[in-house]
């Protein structure tokens, strides 16, 4: 971060999981639709484990599974129709 008189801020908070994720993907030349894509399921990914940081996660490691072939199931459910 850059502060007003030009010098870089070495105190500032890191970026964001979000920022660092698009940033990643632009340099990565991603097009923008897939970069909206992955962040969807980045959030989604998040909100189902309960907004809880990945090291508290450790103990449920089978969830991991279980919110992709939920989602996954709930599609296939919807093409059927």
């Amino acid at each position: 971060m850059h502060r007003e008189d030009g010098s870089m801020d070495t105190h500032s908070k890191p970026p964001k999981l979000m920022d660092r994720v698009r940033a990643i993907l632009r340099v990565k030349r991603y097009s923008p639709r897939t970069e909206k894509t992955y962040c969807y399921w980045i959030r989604y990914f998040i909100r189902f484990h309960g907004v809880r940081h990945p090291v508290r996660n450790r103990r449920n490691r089978g969830q991991t599974l279980d919110a992709t072939s939920h989602q996954q199931g709930s599609r296939r459910s919807e093409i059927a129709d």
